[in-house]
């Protein structure tokens, strides 16, 4: 059984050996020779302590009568104190030559004690000694030696010689041997003091390597928290401070399930002493690793992800731990680049279903506005007609929402077209109540005259759309948006301060709501994608990203100007330009002039749209001959003998795409054009290889007006050449 200096007080009380145990224990260790040999004093060579007075102050009364015992046993006089006062009042009445003073004790500590000492006092050497605390640096400028509890007997008796010595030579056959302990220790060389100056020059190297660890501990990225065994938290770096908010002082003494950290798990069920990672590790005995948890930090006021591990601390021939180290990384900013990976992902997923979707949803648009389109040719003005009309402008604009959807996904920039801002401004205007709600005053300011901007006429729609959004959820209990035109030019001097705007000519679209506005932190973010001020599962945070992307798109800047309960202005540069504004209706389409003769290979596999495509083609005067995949329509060419002018073929088809088909079929009939439509568009024509060809191509659901004008683009050189 190993014998300790400075046994914990509960370990103290069971092991406490007799005397006589204790003077067999020091008589068999190597010090009793120094102790023979210091009984027949040899010049030079240092007497072990006779006649020296040595106080022990300690509140544990067993370690008070183990150094009694030990330290009587070599010679030395010892007096006692049970606590800090009386060991002061002790040290003041009574001649003493050395103080071995416990840190840890409940009316003053030991750095108080020792700056007392001093003052009474400074040339008695002080030796502080503890278990569970490291003192800190201030209380170990005031003493001469500090010892841990759980050091063997030697190095206490070799400590208190040395101090008493002054710095004189110990016996080379103590000080400079590997002994062995008479506890079945090796107990590594003593060093030699030679005198004030080696002293000196230890103490230096030994408070260089205490700092190098200590720089070490506090320049690490990683937080880290120790704590005793009763999970109290008794050291921490600056990191961890920085990851909780809190600083040293206030962490200091903490328990771990301290209800002010709010630890929970991944699930949102709180942290217990059965699942926290320091307690998990004290109790078991075993490292602790890659336990995740949320902890609050008490600066920001937001909740922190850390990924924690612990590592127990063991003293020699011990099973128990007495301490634990937890190292935590804080991975908010990680999981939220997770979390926005998976929504990318999503989103993406999301954009492939959409364009999957819209090719079969196309197709019954196209077939839902043709028949109208149909109706209309032959129908006479009247009640019914009306009708109609409603039926075809309904399903032009199911085509438009697909378009947009499909362009969101791939993030493409739709065909711009010159436009009256103000005319757009207020037709949209007038469905915002229903978006944005009743409770919201809608207030337009039009700029008369205002100059033409060249934008797709889906994305700006969308842009005021998403800001009114936004305004609606910043006004709480009702208030006013206004929206706003105007000319602007940027001069030489702003652009020097916003490089995103080129000095020009602008037309300027202002949003302006009442509503509770922003603090600079939220400003700063508000255009980040993903990011958003709404609770959990109420925002997507795409809204102002996507004004964003359009703006930037669209060669425009946008500004922001907001206060907490002051409101937002959001304010948008488009660049101006001189040409004229597309007609809001577009003027009617002649068919007559729009009729042909040739032959035309109808390529399409659904059913609907081909009969409903055959129908208006043969109304123009066109022969058609119909198919519905690849396959047939090579047997139809190769059959067919009359010419065949134009294919019209959809892009995907069963078996065979619609570009296969035109390079096979080219071979057959070299002087046929083609015309390729699908419902799919962007990256998808992208992998047919239909953005690399040549081979013209119509976007589903198209109008019989645009696919008259198309087909006779195409036809008319063949018409011109049986002319000449």
């Amino acid at each position: 059984m190993r014998f300790w200096c400075g046994l914990q007080k509960s370990a103290v009380v069971e092991r406490s050996p007799p005397r006589a145990t204790l003077r067999r224990r020091v008589d068999s260790g190597p010090l009793c020779k120094a102790r023979a040999e210091s009984q027949s004093p040899r010049k030079g060579v240092a007497v072990a302590g006779w006649k020296k007075t040595v106080l022990c102050i300690d509140d544990d009364q067993s370690c008070l009568n183990i150094h009694k015992i030990i330290l009587e046993d070599f010679g030395y006089a010892v007096l006692t104190a049970s606590s800090a006062r009386e060991g002061l009042d002790v040290f003041a009445s009574k001649a003493v030559d050395a103080v071995i003073l416990d840190y840890q004790m409940p009316e003053m500590n030991g750095e108080l004690v020792a700056a007392e000492m001093r003052k009474t006092n400074p040339r008695v050497p002080i030796l502080m000694f503890s278990g569970c605390v490291s003192p800190p640096e201030s209380a170990l400028q005031l003493v001469d030696e500090f010892i841990a509890k759980g050091d063997p007997v030697e190095f206490l008796l070799l400590t208190v010689q040395q101090l008493l010595s002054h710095g004189a030579v110990i016996h080379s056959r103590v000080a400079t041997e590997r002994v062995a302990s008479p506890y079945g220790t090796k107990l590594p060389p003593f060093t030699l003091f030679r005198g004030p100056f080696a002293k000196l020059k230890q103490r230096k190297r030994i408070g260089e390597e205490l700092r190098r660890c200590r720089n070490l501990f506090d320049s690490m990225a990683q937080g880290i928290i120790g704590y005793d065994a009763e999970a109290r938290i008794i050291s921490a770096n600056p990191a961890a401070e920085r990851i909780l908010g809190v600083s040293f002082d206030a962490l200091l003494g903490r328990m771990a399930l301290d209800p002010r950290f709010r630890v929970t798990h991944e699930d949102g069920s709180e942290c217990s002493t059965a699942t926290h990672p320091a307690l998990v590790s004290l109790k078991s005995g075993r490292n602790a690793d890659g336990i995740v948890v949320s902890v609050f930090n008490a600066k920001d006021g937001q909740q922190r992800w850390i990924n924690m591990a612990a590592v127990p601390q063991f003293r020699p021939r011990e099973t128990n731990a007495y301490q634990v180290y937890t190292t935590f990384d804080d991975i908010t900013e990680r999981r939220a680049l997770k979390e926005e990976l998976a929504q990318a992902q999503k989103m993406e997923a999301l954009g492939r279903l959409a364009g999957g979707v819209a090719h079969d949803f196309n197709n019954l648009l196209n077939v839902i506005s043709g028949y109208s389109e149909l109706l209309l040719l032959r129908m006479q003005e009247g009640d019914l007609r009306g009708t109609v009309e409603k039926i075809h402008k309904a399903a032009a604009t199911a085509a438009s929402l697909t378009g947009q959807l499909l362009a969101f996904s791939r993030r493409e920039v739709l065909a711009p077209r010159v436009l009256d801002l103000n005319r757009v401004v207020a037709e949209v205007a007038r469905m915002l109540p229903r978006l944005i709600g009743e409770n919201i005053e809608v207030a337009t300011v039009l700029s008369p005259d205002l100059g033409r901007v060249k934008v797709n006429l889906g994305q700006i729609e969308q842009v005021i759309l998403n800001l009114a959004a936004n305004a609606r959820d910043a006004i709480q209990h009702g208030g006013k948006l206004t929206i706003q035109t105007k000319d602007v030019y940027v001069r030489e001097d702003y652009s020097q301060h916003h490089a995103a705007v080129a000095p020009g000519r602008y037309v300027s679209l202002a949003i302006t709501d009442t509503g509770k506005g922003m603090d600079q932190n939220t400003l700063s973010r508000i255009f980040e994608p993903y990011f958003t001020t709404k609770e959990r599962g109420k925002g997507t945070g795409l809204g102002l990203a996507v004004v964003y992307g359009i703006v930037d798109q669209n060669g425009g800047h946008i500004r922001v100007d907001s206060e907490p309960e002051q409101g937002t202005k959001f304010e948008i540069y488009l660049p101006r330009v001189e040409e004229a504004a597309a007609p809001a209706e577009p003027a009617k389409i002649n068919y007559e002039t729009l009729r042909g003769s040739e032959t035309i290979l109808l390529v399409e596999d659904s059913e609907d749209l081909r009969q409903m495509t055959c129908t208006f083609l043969r109304m123009q005067g066109y022969t058609v001959v119909e198919a519905t995949n690849g396959a047939e329509a090579v047997g139809a060419i190769q059959q067919y003998k009359a010419p065949i002018h134009l294919m019209l073929t959809d892009v995907i088809l069963p078996g065979m795409s619609g570009l296969e088909l035109a390079k096979r079929v080219a071979s057959l009939r070299p002087d046929m054009k083609v015309l390729c439509a699908s419902g799919y568009t962007g990256d998808v024509l992208q992998r047919y290889g239909i953005s690399e060809s040549n081979i013209p191509f119509i976007e589903k659901p198209f109008s019989f007006d645009f696919l008259a004008q198309k087909v006779r683009q195409l036809l008319e050189p063949v018409k011109l050449q049986k002319s000449a």
